[in-house]
């Protein structure tokens, strides 16, 4: 890997390896970064031969957050202020709401503008000595951009204000019993892990896990009756689909669907190298 180059995207049989390219320096946030994070979830969330991204660091730490020096070296520039905010909630919204499976790898230190990046994947595997904490308030800052994707989607809106309003930092057994971290795993067995979830992952339908994220973000906040309509429609649409159909056919004579992938990825996932 390029040093220099902040973001780094492979391609490896169907799976997008997004990495965090400067975990020594804590991976800051900078619009190059930002710029480029945004551009490599938009690419592969256009092309079809992508069915599943992984987000990870190159080292401990996985992300601290804005590069507040930089900004404040802007001499209170308001349009690069804007446009840093601007582009880092356009990162968030891009990982968010893209149509494939995102599974965020976290080892080390997680704070600020980094928890947001963890917050809006939708499968986060962590080591037991990751911690997790919004130190926005401490310099004077708010983590508005995070709350979307923190409070009411992974943990509640009063613990979402707890945890920004004391900066306290929690370890990835607590962010795990919080609902910020999916599932915990031994640096041992961190690849162990993303393979497995990997493998699961490519042997289902790109279309049905594609419905997954849509009718659970469709669904959220919605009463019993709109959830109920989202339902119906979801499964009426999915019952005529030949491909569907087709599947089914082939599950019942014992075959595998055409989707059904054995992935094996060619490089290392995890990456442990320390700071």
């Amino acid at each position: 890997m390029e040093l220099n180059t902040p973001v780094e995207s492979t391609e490896d049989s169907g799976l997008l390896i997004v990495t965090l390219n400067r975990g020594k320096e804590g991976n800051p946030l900078t619009p190059h970064s930002l710029s480029a994070l945004e551009a490599a979830f938009r690419k592969a969330c256009a092309d079809p031969a992508i069915r599943v991204i992984l987000l990870r660091s190159n080292a401990d730490t996985f992300c601290t957050g804005m590069d507040l020096p930089l900004l404040a070296d802007n001499g209170g520039d308001m349009t690069a202020l804007e446009e840093a905010v601007t582009s880092y909630s356009s990162v968030l919204n891009a990982i968010y709401a893209c149509d494939k499976p995102v599974i965020c790898c976290v080892s080390g230190e997680v704070r600020a503008g980094g928890v947001g990046l963890v917050c809006c994947c939708d499968i986060v595997c962590a080591t037991g000595d990751s911690v997790f904490s919004l130190s926005e308030v401490i310099f004077g800052l708010v983590p508005a951009n995070v709350f979307p994707y923190l409070l009411g989607y992974r943990v509640t809106p009063q613990k979402a204000r707890y945890l920004a309003l004391t900066t306290r930092q929690l370890t990835a057994a607590e962010a795990l019993s919080l609902g910020i971290v999916d599932e915990l795993a031994d640096r041992g067995k961190m690849e162990q892990t993303l393979k497995a979830r990997i493998r699961q992952l490519m042997r289902c339908s790109p279309d049905a896990l594609s419905r997954v994220k849509r009718v659970t973000a469709g669904m959220t906040w919605k009463d019993l009756q709109d959830a109920r309509a989202i339902a119906v429609k979801t499964l009426t649409d999915i019952a005529a689909d030949p491909a569907v159909l087709e599947a089914i056919r082939a599950f019942r004579e014992g075959m595998t669907p055409s989707w059904f992938s054995t992935h094996k990825p060619s490089q290392k996932l995890f990456l442990e190298e320390r700071t």
